[in-house]
């Protein structure tokens, strides 16, 4: 179930970057507290495999960190080529997903917000294209009965063959 869920969080990144852009809300990039500078993964070839372990800053995902929460090691992830930027970090907290809900709709009002719930889990997903034209995501899931929600943010951006940023074509999502 692990897997099935992890599988879920990046599936949901990929998807993001498909589904159609939404209207750009104005919220600027926030300044990374907590979080560390980001290194970049530069692949040879967008096939090639990248390991964990990276740094992802606030800034690289353009939304915050939840207060308090508690980075997982080896969670972080990055893919930077001239096509595409991807970020992914877990974080774990001790609150329930309905408070890490209301903190992120305070920040982010005009996201799409539902549920994700399982059989073993409960939780959310979010998801919103910034004015940037990065799309973003995030889960916040806990086992139940657990003392802990695992708290997913995700990030990506397509490129213009320019090397210019713009939004994934909309696919009437």
């Amino acid at each position: 179930m692990k897997i099935a869920i992890s599988a879920l969080t990046i599936l949901s990144l990929f998807v993001l970057i498909g589904c159609g852009a939404q209207e750009p809300t104005g919220v600027p990039p926030t300044a990374a507290t907590g979080g560390t500078t980001g290194s970049t993964a530069s692949p040879a070839t967008p096939s090639e495999p990248v390991a964990g372990g990276t740094e992802v800053t606030e800034a690289e995902l353009e939304m915050p960190f939840y207060p308090g929460a508690t980075l997982k090691a080896g969670s972080a992830f990055e893919v930077v080529t001239p096509s595409e930027e991807n970020y992914s970090v877990v974080y774990t907290t001790g609150d329930e997903p309905s408070k890490v809900e209301a903190f992120y709709k305070e920040k982010f009002a005009d996201a799409t917000f539902g549920p994700l719930n399982t059989a073993e889990k409960e939780g959310f997903l979010m998801n919103k294209t910034l004015p940037s034209g990065k799309k973003i995501a995030l889960t916040a899931l806990r086992t139940k009965g657990s003392a802990e929600t695992e708290v997913t943010l995700s990030a990506g951006l397509v490129k213009s063959e320019a090397g210019k940023t713009e939004p994934a074509p909309a696919t009437g999502n």
